[in-house]
C-alpha cells in the first residue's frame, strides 16, 4: 500500500511464481479478476530482476520501519492498516504486508535464523520522508500501525533471532566480540605506546643529581620491559583476533 509519483494511493499486489508460465497465469488469474489495475507488471522475468523490484528506494532518504509477525489477518489488522494508510505522513511512506507460505511454512521452526514459520502474515509500516521534514510525526506514525496491531502479533525472543542459540550462547558471543574489541584496541594503542616511550628515552631530562633516572641504563632496561609488555599484548591480541 503506497503513494504512486505524483499520484493517488494504491493497493499493490506482488505476486512470484516459479514454474511454468502457462501455470502462473492460471494462478495469477483471480488476481486480474479483481478488476482493471493501475498497472499490471505480472510477467515473466528474470530472478534478479524480481529481487530489484522493491529494492531501489532514493538514496538519502530517512527510514524508520515497524511491524510484527502475525498469525491471522483479523477485523483488527485490517482496520488499524486502512486508517495507517489514510493517515500515512509522507509520500514516501508504504503499509507492508507479506505472506510467508509453500516451502517457507514447510521447514521446522528450528532449522534456520527464521524461526517465525507459523505466522501467516509480516506487517509492518515502512515510514520513509525527506531529509528536511520533522521526524517525528513519520516515527509516530509508523509506531501507532504497530501497536494497534501487536495484539495478535507473534513475539520474537533474543534467542531466536538465530536458530539453536540460547543464552549463555549469546553470553559467548558478546564475550568474544569484547575480546576482539579489546585487541583490536590494543593493537592501535600499543605501537602509540612504545613511540611516546622511546621519545622519552632520547628527549633530555633534567633530574636532581643522584636520580637513578639520570642514568642511561635505566632508560634501556626500562624500554626493554616496555617491549617485552607490549610485544606480550600484541601477541595476545593477534592470537584473540583469530579466535585462538
Amino acid at each position: 500500500m503506497l503513494t504512486l509519483p505524483g499520484g493517488p494511493k494504491v493497493a499493490a499486489i506482488a505476486a512470484c511464481y516459479n514454474g511454468p508460465v502457462a501455470d502462473g497465469e492460471r494462478l495469477v488469474h483471480p488476481l486480474r479478476r479483481l478488476g482493471p489495475p493501475v498497472d499490471d507488471g505480472i510477467r515473466p522475468m528474470r530472478y534478479t530482476d524480481v529481487q530489484r523490484i522493491f529494492a531501489e528506494i532514493p538514496f538519502g532518504l530517512h527510514n524508520y520501519w515497524k511491524g510484527h509477525f502475525i498469525r491471522e489477518m483479523t477485523d483488527d489488522v485490517v482496520d488499524a492498516t486502512v486508517e495507517a494508510f489514510e493517515t500515512m505522513t509522507s509520500d514516501h511512506s508504504a503499509i507492508l504486508i507479506e505472506a510467508p507460505h509453500g516451502a517457507v511454512r514447510r521447514v521446522p521452526a528450528d532449522a534456520s535464523a527464521f524461526g517465525q514459520r507459523d505466522a501467516r502474515f509480516n506487517a509492518s509500516a515502512l515510514a520513509i520522508w525527506e531529509p528536511s521534514d520533522d521526524p517525528d510525526r513519520h516515527i509516530q506514525w509508523t509506531r501507532r500501525y504497530a501497536n494497534a496491531i501487536g495484539s495478535g502479533s507473534i513475539w520474537i525472543p533474543p534467542t531466536r533471532i538465530v536458530a539453536g542459540m540460547t543464552e549463555p550462547d549469546w553470553k559467548e558471543v558478546r564475550r568474544r566480540a569484547r575480546r576482539r574489541a579489546g585487541a583490536t584496541m590494543a593493537l592501535i594503542v600499543g605501537p602509540i605506546v612504545l613511540f611516546v616511550w622511546a621519545i622519552k628515552i632520547f628527549e633530555p631530562h633534567d633530574y636532581p643529581a643522584g636520580d637513578m633516572r639520570n642514568e642511561p641504563l635505566f632508560w634501556v632496561l626500562a624500554g626493554v620491559v616496555a617491549l617485552v609488555l607490549i610485544g606480550a599484548i600484541m601477541v595476545g591480541s593477534v592470537r584473540a583476533l583469530r579466535g585462538r
